[in-house]
């Protein structure tokens, strides 16, 4: 039996590549939460402006203060922490990247040059703006001023998105680089380009709607449980951006029996992706089904949120690992497989873990200082 992609390769490759999965799945869910946070902010307030929703009443008071969408509130207060942490968690996955495909991934940047590093910048004004709107001039202002700056704040991240995309593509296709090169190209456009950032758009929105849905299942000052039209609209919007998401992201991957560096067909290629093809079924009909049951239900149950984590977790894993799929069928990767194992010996695995340890030990150290700290605030 064939084995399980990505450990059908030699041990140092299968690392970096396990490596690299893993760590660009943790990205990805910090980044498509900011990227369909922030386009929800966008309309947040036009949306909700027939709703109310409650919150629970203090024990010193009958009365009961209305407030603004859960989901526009909770996504306003976390945005600007969500996007420092999918920065921070997009630096593994680009350090593994460039061990795994040197040649394809530093050509597609130098090609790109100066418009390629115009996300770092693009990226700082994107956070400030997150900062921005939780000013009291933008939350108690008019609707139409928040969604301009919501608005600015989902262009630069929209930019980013669209960046990778064009370079990720730009750098399978090496038939072009002397071509872009010749002209002087800082822009590759391709109808693959555009369709796969809408793809990763629209797939981003259940990961954002099921965080928020733990988020507000967590934060006891919100009733929700007694407010069924948010319950149901967390469920709706879910369940038609993941189908889109992933009929979008699909048509963009590479064809299932793929062309390997070689020029012969790769049978092997299309046997792996099924199994990832399976696995992704799996995950879409969990998170629907639970979407479902959510949306018919009066509350949000813990139960129903684990069976959509379950099944979104392995859809992302199912289209992480058909993503790769394609990228290695056109790469060579025999070629780079004694790049991958010099890499490999001298990494320096120990001390990783080392650092890995002891920066654990300060975040739980960290988080521990700033509980007792609310504690004692709430205790006053």
């Amino acid at each position: 039996m064939d084995p399980v992609f990505p450990f059908c390769y030699p041990a140092p490759t299968a690392f970096y590549l396990t490596a690299y999965m893993v760590t660009l799945l943790v990205h990805l869910v910090f980044m498509q939460y900011v990227l369909a946070g922030s386009a929800y902010l966008v309309f947040g307030r036009f949306l909700n402006r027939s709703l109310s929703f409650r919150r629970t009443p203090q024990p010193d008071t009958a009365a009961v203060d209305t407030q603004p969408d859960p989901i526009h509130e909770t996504l306003r207060d976390w945005l600007p922490f969500a996007t420092s942490a999918a920065i921070t968690a997009g630096v593994a996955p680009l350090l593994f990247l460039q061990i795994l495909y040197r040649k394809s991934f530093y050509t597609a940047n130098l090609l790109l040059f100066h418009r390629w590093m115009a996300i770092v910048p693009v990226l700082i004004v994107g956070f400030y703006l997150l900062y921005l709107l939780k000013t009291e001039r933008i939350r108690r202002g008019p609707a139409w001023r928040e969604s301009a700056v919501a608005l600015a704040a989902l262009a630069c991240f929209g930019f980013t998105a669209w960046s990778w995309s064009e370079n990720h593509l730009l750098s399978l296709d090496s038939k072009s680089w002397a071509e872009v090169y010749q002209r002087g190209e800082l822009f590759h456009h391709t109808p693959g380009a555009y369709l796969r950032t809408l793809g990763w758009f629209l797939s981003s929105f259940p990961t954002m709607l099921l965080l928020v849905g733990w988020q507000i299942h967590c934060h006891r000052s919100y009733n929700i449980n007694s407010s069924p039209p948010i319950i149901r609209k967390l469920a709706a919007i879910a369940i038609l951006s993941v189908m889109a998401g992933i009929i979008s992201l699909l048509s963009t991957f590479p064809v299932r029996i793929s062309i390997s560096a070689t020029g012969e067909v790769d049978t092997s290629n299309m046997a792996r992706s099924m199994r990832f093809d399976f696995l992704m079924l799996i995950g879409l009909t969990f998170q629907v089904l639970g979407w479902i049951f959510l949306a018919f239900r009066n509350s949000i149950r813990t139960s129903l949120l684990l069976v959509c984590t379950f099944g979104h977790l392995a859809l992302l894993v199912a289209i992480v690992a058909i993503r790769e799929l394609g990228r290695v069928a056109i790469i060579d990767m025999a070629e780079l497989a004694q790049s991958h194992a010099d890499a490999f010996r001298i990494a320096g695995l120990p001390l990783f873990l080392l650092f890995l340890f002891v920066n654990a030990a300060l975040v739980a150290w960290c988080i521990r200082i700033a509980r007792r700290a609310r504690n004692a605030t709430n205790s006053r």
